[in-house]
């Protein structure tokens, strides 16, 4: 057993040191711009972007032609068919470029963000963290990128499987997201980690066994049928997915105690017609495609939440049915509102436009209406005073935190910078603001649902800016971390077709 361990360690070290030596150019290539681009970007300003995005390009363009280069030194496609007689077992060929990879790509990258962390005046213990960031982040882009690699025995015919894939995506994609039924709702607001994680792990296991079958088969015609598969179910997910769906997924992770929380009412009497004047008759065009003279009008729902709560209000949805519960039509809001995210009570209007036709057949039916919303309730977890004097401290809950003035206006004020650094679970939701100010309003990061389980590997970091009226004393921003405690579906019944069986028109 020992004799066969030794045999396999010396396979690999063979392997590597071919590698190594063939590709020891573009290896040193990558790595001086991997510590270029990581050194180089926190003292770039926004006036250099145009270095940034060439710095990120040659970056990007260097690394990727090494991962498919070490891949095709050892080519398991195209006529040559050596394989068939090398004394490699598959196990070791693939264990040798996989530390190939670990070796010149994610060390040289992890190192240098390490770098560029000291460089920018945090302390070696933010920097050992920021350093994970690639190893931890890029996991599955590479393996991705290296089933791909393992289609082609060359970088051009590597480079047109990547054109070819890009460009059915450029095109498909706009098109799937227009058709697809919910995709302005379960992309956003919180919840879009569900549909981007479904994604992604298609992705991830058509690669993994992609690699297994070119490792283990050589069988082609079966890893083509699985990329493309997988490419396919990619692109035109969003045609498969709905709001009720992607948000039934978003409700296992909340608490019956906490949905208590979140007190809803419709407001009551019949429902409002907009005049003609009035959205959302006056979008240009917009009845044509319902008919003459539509009914427009609106729904108001109101949220309670506790003091210190955010509350989101997401997706709405109007239903007619009959006596007997069975769905009629089905309506969406006329005017597309992005879901409303609000400190405390929030009140939330929809329109609707319903074709003359309808309305007259749904009367005739004595049809009901029912009116559905998805809502979800953040609550701090936690708060903390950050003086912007350029110093960094670790915040349990928070991370590794700074804030330092950026920008200065004579009498006027300044704009202040606000980042934090953390490895692990993230807040779903950071507010930041100027103590003393608050009037001043507050910036907020993008929502995001995303289970703690599946951030343990993360290391990610924020920034805001915020303006500051004070135009000389340092000012403190207050950081206040939201955590996910409930998401509600519910559901209004109302007699009528308009909010009541005397509303009619």
């Amino acid at each position: 057993m020992s004799q066969e361990v030794n045999k396999g360690t010396l396979v690999i070290k063979a392997v590597l040191r071919k590698d190594f030596l063939q590709l020891w150019p573009i290896v040193a290539l990558a790595a001086a711009l991997l510590f270029l681009r990581n050194m180089l970007f926190p003292l770039l300003t926004a006036p250099m972007s145009g270095l940034r995005t060439a710095v990120e390009i040659a970056n990007g363009l260097a690394c990727c032609t090494l991962l498919v280069a070490v891949i095709q030194q050892d080519a398991l496609t195209g006529v040559r068919h050596d394989w068939l007689t090398r004394p490699i077992a598959r196990g070791r060929l693939f264990a040798a470029k996989a530390i190939f990879i670990v070796v010149a790509i994610t060390v040289p990258a992890d190192l240098s963000l390490v770098v560029g962390s000291l460089l920018s005046g945090h302390s070696l213990i933010e920097a050992l963290v920021e350093g994970t960031e690639f190893s931890l982040n890029w996991i599955g882009p590479l393996l991705i990128l290296a089933a791909l690699a393992t289609l082609s025995d060359t970088l051009l015919k590597a480079a047109g499987t990547v054109l070819a894939v890009t460009t059915f995506a450029a095109f498909a994609v706009p098109i799937t997201m227009r058709l697809g039924p919910d995709n302005e709702l379960i992309y956003g607001w919180g919840i879009g980690w569900i549909t981007e994680s479904i994604h992604f792990l298609v992705l991830l296991a058509a690669s993994a066994a992609i690699l297994w079958i070119q490792y283990s088969q050589r069988d082609m015609r079966r890893s083509i049928a699985i990329a493309v598969i997988a490419t396919v179910l990619a692109v035109c997910g969003p045609l498969l997915l709905t709001q009720r769906q992607v948000f039934g997924v978003q409700k296992l992770f909340s608490s019956a105690a906490e949905e208590q929380k979140i007190v809803t009412k419709l407001a009551p009497g019949c429902f409002p017609l907009a005049g003609p004047d009035e959205p959302p008759i006056w979008i240009p065009g917009l009845s044509d495609y319902v008919g003459p003279n539509p009914l427009g009008f609106t729904t108001t729902l109101e949220v309670k939440v506790p003091q210190g709560s955010h509350v989101i209000v997401g997706a709405s949805r109007l239903s007619y049915v009959d006596a007997d519960g069975r769905e009629l039509t089905t309506l969406k809001p006329v005017l597309a509102r992005a879901p409303v995210r609000a400190p405390g009570s929030s009140t939330n209007t929809d329109h609707w436009l319903l074709p003359r036709a309808t309305y007259e057949k749904l009367v005739a039916e004595r049809a009901n209406a029912r009116l559905m919303y998805s809502a979800s309730l953040l609550e701090p977890a936690l708060s903390a005073d950050i003086a912007a004097d350029g110093s960094r401290r670790y915040i349990e809950g928070l991370g590794f935190c700074g804030a330092r003035v950026r920008t200065t206006e004579p009498g006027a004020g300044r704009t202040v910078n606000v980042d934090c650094l953390k490895h692990g679970a993230q807040p779903a939701l950071i507010a930041v603001a100027v103590k003393g100010e608050a009037d001043n309003g507050h910036n907020e990061t993008a929502v995001s649902f995303r289970p703690w389980w599946l951030e343990l590997l993360t290391v990610q970091r924020w920034h805001q800016e915020i303006w500051s009226k004070q135009p000389s004393t340092v000012p403190t921003v207050i950081v206040t971390a939201f955590e996910a405690r409930a998401h509600v579906d519910r559901t209004f019944t109302v007699p009528g077709v308009l909010g009541g069986e005397q509303c009619t028109r």
